[in-house]
C-alpha cells in the first residue's frame, strides 16, 4: 500500500466520522423527545460531563456522568406540590429539582429509561455535541442547556 492509498484510507475514514457524527446527534435529538414522550411527569433531564483534572497518575479521559441524572419533575404534571416526594432540593417555575443521587424511589424508573438512552451513545457524541466540563440539562422538546460544570 502506498502513501496516496494510506492518504485516501484517512479521508474514508474522517468522512465515516463526520457520517456517524452527523446521524448520531439527529437519532439523539429524536430520541430524546420520545424519551419524553412516555415519561409526562418529567421536564427535564442533567448530567455532567468533563475530563478530570487529576486521575493520580492515571491518563485523564473525557467522561460522561449519566449513570445517575438529576431529573426535573413538572409539578402540575403530578397533580400539585402536595403531591411531589420529599427530596427535591428547590422548586423553581412549577418544576422541581431532584439531583441524581437523591431520587425517591418512586422516580428511579423514570431514571432508568432514560439512562438506557443516553447509554447508548458513545462519549465522542456527547463531547462533540455538548463540550467539555459542562453540565446538560435536556427539555422535553429537544431544546437543552449548557453550563460550565465546576468538579474539583
Amino acid at each position: 500500500m502506498d502513501a496516496l492509498a494510506v492518504a485516501q484510507l484517512k479521508t474514508r475514514l474522517e468522512e465515516l466520522k463526520q457520517d456517524y457524527t452527523k446521524e448520531a446527534k439527529a437519532a439523539f435529538q429524536e430520541g430524546i423527545v420520545a424519551a419524553f414522550e412516555v415519561l409526562p411527569i418529567v421536564h427535564a433531564v442533567g448530567w455532567a460531563q468533563y475530563t478530570p483534572y487529576f486521575c493520580d497518575g492515571d491518563p485523564c479521559t473525557f467522561g460522561v456522568y449519566n449513570d445517575e441524572v438529576d431529573l426535573y419533575i413538572s409539578v402540575e404534571a403530578v397533580g400539585g406540590e402536595a403531591n411531589l416526594p420529599s427530596g427535591h432540593e428547590y422548586i423553581d417555575d412549577g418544576v422541581a429539582y431532584y439531583a441524581g443521587w437523591q431520587l425517591p424511589d418512586i422516580y428511579h424508573a423514570a431514571a432508568e429509561e432514560i439512562q438506557e438512552f443516553l447509554h447508548a451513545f458513545d462519549s465522542e457524541i456527547y463531547l462533540d455535541m455538548f463540550g467539555d466540563h459542562a453540565r446538560v440539562v435536556m427539555y422535553r422538546d429537544g431544546n437543552f442547556e449548557v453550563k460550565e460544570q465546576d468538579h474539583d
